[in-house]
């Protein structure tokens, strides 16, 4: 929008979504009027930004491991954020999320039976139970 030029990414739906296209027009209209729209756009973009960049470093910097050891330690904080033990559900199937960490599909799936094989999770289907959320942090930061 920006810029001017085409959207060098793109994106699929897994799921009924309704989409809506706000016209560029409108936007700078809210930019030149609203301070406020202008800050929240602005932090919206800088708190995607960050996340890319993260992303970008877990990919050039941790090993597969510690990648689905983070995921599901952010899976789990996003559903009960202060508890001791966690069961999350696979909010996509294992190949999206696989690529979400930049791991193949049977990367991904030999990481969980890894960590299910250590007694860090236990996997049913979608469902994966964390009896210890330390101690799978501690898992993720590898030796020391």
């Amino acid at each position: 929008m920006f810029p001017d030029i085409p959207s060098p990414v793109a994106a699929q739906a897994i799921e009924h979504t309704t989409v809506a296209e706000i016209p560029k027009a409108l936007i700078f209209d809210c930019i030149d009027h609203s301070r406020e729209f202008t800050y929240r756009m602005l932090a919206g973009l800088s708190q995607r930004l960050h996340h890319l960049i993260s992303d970008l470093e877990s990919y050039c910097l941790l090993t597969s491991s510690q990648r689905v050891v983070g995921y599901l330690i952010e899976e789990a904080h996003n559903i009960a954020p202060k508890t001791f033990h966690s069961r999350i559900v696979l909010p996509a199937n294992k190949y999206l999320i696989a690529s979400r960490l930049h791991l193949t599909p049977v990367t991904f799936s030999r990481t969980l039976h890894q960590l299910a094989d250590e007694g860090l999770i236990k996997v049913t289907r979608k469902s994966i139970d964390i009896p210890d959320l330390d101690q799978l942090r501690r898992y993720g930061r590898g030796p020391n």
